[in-house]
Order: C-alpha cells, then structure tokens, then sequence
C-alpha cells in the first residue's frame, strides 16, 4: 500500500487489532507480498502490512489459492 503521508497508520500499534472493511488482496508469502512492492514517488510511503489470523468463531479471512487464478501467490 502505498500512502500519501503517515495519518492513516499513525494511531496503529503493532500487535493490536484492527478492523478492516474493504476488501484486500493479501500473500501468505512475504516474499509474494513484497515482490508487489513499488517504489513510490519522494513525497509518499510504502506500507507492508503483516496479519496474524488466529483461530475465531467468525469468518474473518479466506484462503483462495485453491481457486486462485495465481495459486503460486498463496493468496
């Protein structure tokens, strides 16, 4: 992801939760991830996001590699 400037994530702690609304395309891989990495332009940051979905009664994550249209991105 890439940001305009540090507003949107200044008030986020790591190992917290969050809530996310919108959809995300997401790699189990870190390598899958950060290979869709780009440089952004001088004036804005690149965000690497890392989840941790740990096991809940609700349906808060999808794994679709199995019907992925790119498996190997483990998304």
């Amino acid at each position: 992801m890439v940001l305009e400037d540090e507003k949107p994530i200044a008030n986020c702690i790591v190992d917290k939760i969050i809530i996310t609304t919108t959809f995300l395309s997401t790699s189990a891989s870190r390598v899958v991830a950060e290979g869709f990495r780009t440089t952004p332009p001088e004036s804005m940051i690149s965000v690497l996001c890392t989840y941790k979905i740990r096991g809940t009664t609700r349906r808060t994550a999808l794994n679709l590699q199995s019907i992925s249209v790119f498996p190997e991105e483990e998304e």
